[in-house]
């Protein structure tokens, strides 16, 4: 099993656009505050400042510490999802809010309590035999705010997902009748002319052929031969 802890070092942030139009109001009440030297727009703008400031904190703590683990994955066929299980582990007292799991063009988000894992499995789609690997993941997350961007580094598994080959299903799937009779132990035969199955009485239409000669000498009965 492969883990991948998230440090500090493994952690990028930057403002969303909702945050990039907040510093432009916070930047447009400090030039009021300036010019009319109004005491209630500095209190204001710090005010939204702090804000700011513990949203930032918050959302870069809202994914620091978290453990990322691979298992292995089954076995699909070509055209069926790949799915890949990952384990997010939560080891700290603090609790975690929205916070996404990113892989390809997978995307789930989740909350984790203090000292919980969940399991997310990665459903990824398949368009050829043979051996596919996972996609890098990575974590993402907007809380609280949703004025800071918060996204760690990609997370490869080493794990690989076998890919058969889609079946053609040219032979026919047996109907509801023919399962009746094998539940029912019922033979159903079809004349043929290979194996031997018995003797009959002789009726019109039979090939001469078939005639079993010695029985007739014996009986004086005409009897044919069933296969």
């Amino acid at each position: 099993m492969e883990n991948f802890t998230i440090g500090r070092r493994q952690i990028y942030i930057l403002p969303t656009r909702m945050g990039w139009y907040f510093g432009m109001i916070m930047l447009a009440l400090f030039g009021i505050a300036i010019k009319f030297d109004n005491q209630a727009a500095f209190m204001m703008l710090f005010v939204l400042i702090s804000m700011a400031l513990i949203g930032m904190i918050y959302t870069h703590n809202n994914v620091l510490g978290l453990s990322l683990s691979s298992l292995v994955s089954k076995s699909v066929f070509a055209g069926e999802r790949a799915n890949f299980p990952v384990i997010v582990n939560n080891d700290t007292s603090k609790k975690r809010e929205a916070v996404w799991i990113v892989s390809g063009g997978f995307h789930q988000v989740v909350s984790l309590n203090p000292h919980e894992r969940q399991q997310v499995e990665l459903k990824l789609p398949t368009l050829q035999r043979g051996y596919f690997n996972c996609e890098p993941v990575t974590i993402t997350s907007l809380y609280p705010l949703g004025i800071f961007f918060c996204w760690t580094k990609r997370f490869s598994p080493s794990k690989r997902c076998l890919v058969y080959p889609q079946p053609l299903n040219l032979v026919p799937m047996p109907n509801e009748s023919d399962q009746a009779g094998k539940n029912n132990n019922v033979i159903i035969s079809k004349p043929g002319n290979e194996d031997f199955q018995g003797m009959k009485q002789y009726q019109e239409g039979d090939r001469i052929r078939d005639i079993h000669w010695p029985s007739v000498a014996k009986t004086n009965k005409l009897v044919t031969i069933e296969y």
